[in-house]
């Protein structure tokens, strides 16, 4: 950050009791090193990260010239949030810092809990003049959502594991389980169950199968809670199977 910008976020950390540390990183391993050290105080930190940006290539870290990956950025972030229990919290204010938010994946711990960070270019004067509004804001209302809709929205964009996992699961909802879709699905598996099985696909066998697998063929807590791990890292889904549903039917003719 520049120095005033600096200033301004620390005075509204520090009045709200909070802790606040400035490292100025110079190349990729001392990012690196820093981030192992965060990881192993058990703390439960907001990370906000100044720096270039580049959407294909990840951070770039001066004076070295180093990029660092946004994919090896989320695997020194992984284990920060691992320790916080799913409540880490990562603001970039550097350009294209959005794409940090392709590293999260279903079939891991998810990086970090919410990221805050724009997706395009984003200009000094415009982070020199709203970052420190939006932390005065998000220190006296403690609300993520109130400080980023009146102060950066404009050029930033957040996701929070939450809502991807919900849009995850509403678009396998309508691909394997609604309409045609999910009578083929169906028919591939009464076939897969015949096969695993080795009966003979008499026509009361395939009648008995394809009516339990149409009984257990749809979106369900218990489905909900085995997707939803490693990715939230035992936390528990903040949505049902109810909603998934309705969000699914809502979005049908979207969701491809």
């Amino acid at each position: 950050m520049s120095r005033r910008t600096s200033e301004d976020v620390r005075m509204w950390v520090l009045r709200s009791g909070i802790d606040f540390e400035e490292h100025d990183v110079h190349d990729r391993r001392a990012l690196i090193d820093k981030m192992d050290d965060i990881a192993k105080r058990g703390s439960r930190p907001i990370l906000h990260f100044d720096c270039h940006g580049s959407a294909e290539s990840g951070l770039f870290l001066e004076p070295s010239g180093e990029y660092l990956s946004w994919h090896a950025l989320a695997d020194a972030l992984r284990p920060i949030n691992i320790n916080t229990g799913n409540n880490l919290v990562c603001i970039f204010g550097v350009c294209h810092g959005f794409f940090a938010s392709g590293e999260m994946s279903l079939v891991q711990e998810t990086p970090f809990a919410q990221i805050i960070a724009p997706l395009n270019e984003i200009k000094s004067g415009f982070l020199e003049d709203r970052l420190p509004r939006f932390y005065a804001s998000l220190f006296e209302t403690k609300n993520f959502s109130e400080a980023f809709t009146g102060h950066i929205a404009e050029k930033f964009e957040t996701l929070h594991c939450q809502e991807l996992l919900a849009d995850c699961l509403a678009r396998y909802t309508v691909k394997f389980m609604m309409g045609r879709k999910r009578k083929a699905s169906i028919e591939e598996l009464v076939s897969e169950a015949i096969s695993v099985l080795g009966i003979e696909p008499t026509t009361d066998i395939l009648r008995l199968v394809r009516r339990v697998i149409k009984n257990e063929h749809r979106m369900t807590p218990e489905l909900i809670q085995y997707l939803a791990q490693p990715f939230l890292i035992n936390k528990l889904p903040e949505f049902t199977a109810d909603m998934i549903n309705k969000r699914a039917e809502a979005n049908r003719s979207q969701i491809t």
